[in-house]
């Protein structure tokens, strides 16, 4: 494992990043594409889509 795939991997684990994301906080030259597919790759790192809606007001519940 090279230690750029190190470091993507350990700031990976620590919290909920897209792809897109680590390449722009870890300054990667790789493509957005090639980090899905080193995530992918690895066994034990669970696969979540995020979840990008805001939660709804007790009015915006009161209307449904």
């Amino acid at each position: 494992m090279t230690e750029r795939e190190t470091r993507l991997l350990r700031t990976a684990t620590k919290g909920d990043h897209s792809a897109r994301q680590l390449k722009n906080e870890l300054s990667l030259s790789a493509s957005v594409r090639t980090i899905q597919r080193v995530l992918a790759g690895v066994d034990w790192l669970i696969y979540t889509k995020m979840d990008n809606t805001l939660p709804l007001s007790a009015e915006d519940k009161k209307a449904w």
